[in-house]
């Protein structure tokens, strides 16, 4: 991570970490019927927002929600994700990490709509992107991770609000093969950096519309702190079941033509990050 992803991640000053374990989110699973099996996530790489952009009452209230960490001045409110292997490592593992860190952030983007204005959270719509490189092939695949109210009857389905159960979908928006040539190259960076503006820029207006709330009215107890579900269906994303509505498709592959539309300033020496990348 720390030899590959400079040269993909450029300069931006978005607020970001690696190898945080997110050891302050509540679990996914339910206690009642099982003791927590799941491992604290621990991201290969993150963006969220600065903690002091957020009111204190609406961090307080959503603590475990949306912030990862005990320690309390890291980014807050997730919602970029990044996972990384190696050449032992394999494109399923993979996978399931992005999925397992973009729920945590889909669960906390989802409540703090809910805080903002309960209405209109099942619009379709994704407000959260993980990455995975496979270093061995050097292949950047982004997904998006979204809610939709579940069907399940046995309510094994992560449960995010006190009246209804929900369970995530993985969307795979697209994926580059950086040693294709160096126009492959230059589109995955492009999609990489663009994907972080757009997931910053989703971050700043929940933010903005979350303070602005909090100016008017006391935040209430949003959810019980307990009684968690566990999603246990399988992220990959050549599964049916695990690809969204066809509307959130469409929204999927307008964030990606959003994220290719923008040229990376800096002109990228394709042939010396070739060994760099397969590190």
């Amino acid at each position: 991570m720390s030899e590959v992803f400079p040269s993909v991640t450029g300069t931006a000053n978005v607020p970001h970490q690696t190898n945080v374990e997110f050891n302050n989110l509540l679990s996914l699973t339910d206690k009642k019927v099982k003791p927590d099996s799941l491992c604290k996530a621990k991201p290969d790489w993150y963006d969220g927002s600065d903690p002091k952009s957020l009111k204190n009452v609406i961090r307080k209230d959503l603590s475990n929600l949306i912030e990862p960490s005990t320690t309390t001045s890291l980014p807050c409110l997730p919602n970029f994700f990044a996972e990384t292997k190696g050449p032992k490592g394999t494109t399923e593992v993979n996978e399931r990490q992005a999925w397992y860190d973009g729920i945590l952030g889909a669960r906390g983007v989802h409540d703090i709509r809910s805080y903002i204005d309960g209405n209109g959270l099942d619009d379709g719509k994704a407000y959260v992107i993980a990455v995975t490189y496979e270093r061995s092939a050097a292949i950047l695949t982004f997904y998006t991770i979204h809610p939709i109210p579940s069907n399940d009857d046995d309510h094994i389905a992560l449960y995010l609000d006190p009246k209804r159960f929900y369970e995530h979908r993985m969307t795979e928006l697209h994926r580059f093969s950086l040693l294709t040539d160096e126009a492959t190259y230059q589109q995955g960076l492009m999609a990489f950096r663009n994907a972080r503006d757009w997931a910053q820029e989703q971050r700043d207006n929940l933010v903005s519309a979350a303070n602005n709330k909090a100016l008017s009215v006391r935040p209430r107890d949003l959810l019980p702190q307990t009684d968690r579900g566990n999603d246990s269906r399988t992220p990959r994303s050549d599964c049916p079941q695990c690809r969204g509505s066809e509307d959130t498709t469409l929204h999927a592959q307008q964030y990606m033509a959003k994220m290719q539309g923008v040229s990376v300033a800096a002109v990228i020496d394709f042939k010396a990050r070739r060994e760099v990348l397969l590190q």
